[in-house]
């Protein structure tokens, strides 16, 4: 396959099973492989400065900038976050794609691996923080994990006008 000379180009399998490339890229950045090398993801640029972020599940084109995490090399957790050109951010976890927040802070995982969460705020609504543990959103910012003895748990700070409560979320 001809790639133009560019520095960067991939084929990619559409869904007919036809082999079809994607690029010709003039830079390659982001790449990351997961440990088992089952998940994998890069983010390239064209000449003209146009973004295409390509991972195992998807292609997503027009977007101005990707912040990939890859986490706890035991377990494939893995998470990235994407500001698109129409002004929306995509946050994606495990290939899943959560929409409508913005502000994404980053995965947390736990040792085990078996559980993750974020931090972001809605994308609608002013100062409207949320934590999202296991896919389930839940009010508040500031997560970490613990553990109480052998049980492992998510807490997070919740703030209600002068109040802040802190959360703890006992994991299974």
């Amino acid at each position: 396959m001809d790639c133009g000379g560019a520095t960067g180009c991939r084929r990619s399998r559409s869904s007919d099973g036809n082999v079809k490339p994607l690029g010709p890229f003039f830079s390659v950045d982001h790449v990351w492989l997961s440990p088992d090398g089952k998940t994998w993801g890069y983010a390239a640029s064209d000449s003209e400065g146009r973004t295409t972020v390509v991972t195992t599940e998807k292609t997503w084109t027009g977007v101005l900038s990707a912040n990939f995490t890859y986490l706890y090399p035991r377990e494939p957790h893995w998470g990235y976050s994407l500001d698109l050109s129409t002004g929306e951010e995509r946050i994606v976890v495990d290939g899943h794609p959560y929409e409508g927040y913005r502000n994404f802070r980053g995965l947390v995982l736990t040792p085990s691996g078996r559980h993750w969460g974020f931090e972001a705020e809605k994308a609608l609504g002013a100062n409207s923080p949320v934590v999202v543990v296991d896919g389930k959103e839940y009010p508040g910012d500031t997560l970490l994990w613990s553990r109480l003895g052998s049980q492992e748990t998510f807490s997070w700070s919740f703030r209600d006008n002068a109040k802040v409560t802190v959360q703890t979320l006992k994991l299974p």
